[in-house]
């Protein structure tokens, strides 16, 4: 690594003080109280979000220092305001559980605090690339929070992309390694109490902060347009494959039916398939592997075809692949329970 391994050294204490803070928050006891659309069938602590944020947002500065990087940039330091808005808004949420429609008025807010961050520090970045990080941010923000309802699901899935982050670009970008370090560390100090079984959960808190975090990542400075490689706007999405695939795969099959799509269901693939037999931690770790496979595929899309377009397609062929099987898999076992699965 270019950057010297001193700088590792911060992720034990980014783990420890996580921990520290999620243990923390199951002895608050604010509780989640199973509904109609839980896999859990009693009473368990959540907001162990709060720990992994603190923890992250706490140390992504000094860890930037030390990889020789100004503590904060004009981006960054919209991402971080965005990040630690929209993680205080959720627990609030959590707590007193408002109107769907106040979530997502909130992560509108962070998505254009953490666009106008990107116009101010890159002026070429432009306006449609903007509205195309807008859309992007909301998104996958929200595709994160609606999949978080199995252990370790959401927690695993994203401390695998960050690790995966950080690997890629250890050599190449200190600023990605930083952020896709940090969120894997942060997140590993949560999943413990999570995986297999819940002492507590992620929350609002967790699912929407890491998850706007996460899809910060993805924006390259020149923006999509301009930027010389797609890499960052192919790998992040790439390592989210499953959650985004399962996410619209559910909003287009409840569009087609004729259902709302603001209203609360238990309608997505990985809630079938638990619904249908296969256990929480499988289905997990289904997940996990498809983030580790959209890392695989875009290394191997980009080893064969020549050009960012080409290898965008060949991209999503393989990224689609295996979850086109997993969606049959999850069907035929969902029509066992449900006529209208």
């Amino acid at each position: 690594m270019i950057y010297g391994s001193w700088p590792l050294l911060l992720i034990a204490p980014t783990i420890l003080l996580s921990a520290a803070i999620v243990w923390r928050m199951i002895d608050m006891g604010i509780m989640d109280t199973p509904g109609h659309r839980s896999a859990h069938t009693r009473p368990t602590p959540k907001g162990g979000g709060v720990g992994v944020l603190v923890a992250l947002l706490i140390f992504l500065p000094v860890m930037r220092v030390a990889c020789d990087l100004p503590a904060f940039s004009p981006s960054l330091a919209a991402i971080w305001l965005a990040t630690a808005g929209l993680g205080a808004f959720a627990w609030l949420d959590d707590i007193k559980q408002w109107p769907a429609i106040s979530k997502l008025l909130a992560q509108f807010i962070a998505a254009f605090v953490i666009c106008c961050g990107f116009l101010v520090s890159q002026p070429d970045f432009g306006l449609v690339n903007a509205v195309i990080a807008f859309l992007w941010l909301v998104f996958a923000t929200n595709a994160i929070n609606f999949m978080d309802g199995l252990n370790g699901l959401i927690s695993g899935t994203l401390l695998t992309a960050g690790a995966l982050i950080a690997m890629h670009y250890s050599e190449s970008n200190p600023a990605l390694l930083c952020s896709g370090a940090l969120m894997a560390a942060a997140l590993s100090g949560f999943l413990p109490f999570n995986f297999p079984k819940a002492k507590i959960f992620l929350g609002d808190v967790g699912s929407q902060g890491c998850g706007i975090f996460c899809a910060a990542m993805a924006l390259a400075p020149a923006g999509i347009l301009r930027s010389a490689s797609m890499e960052p706007w192919l790998l992040v999405p790439a390592l989210l494959s499953g959650l985004l695939y399962d996410v619209t795969f559910t909003l287009i099959r409840r569009a087609r039916a004729g259902d709302s799509l603001m209203e609360a269901h238990r309608g997505h693939l990985y809630q079938l398939a638990y619904r249908g037999g296969l256990p929480a931690a499988i289905i997990a770790c289904i997940h996990w592997l498809f983030a580790l496979w959209g890392y695989v595929a875009l290394q191997m899309s980009a080893a064969i075809t020549h050009g960012n377009f080409e290898t965008a397609v060949l991209l999503i062929l393989l990224l689609i692949l295996p979850q086109l099987g997993w969606t049959g898999l999850v069907i035929r076992r969902a029509q066992k329970i449900s006529d209208r699965w």
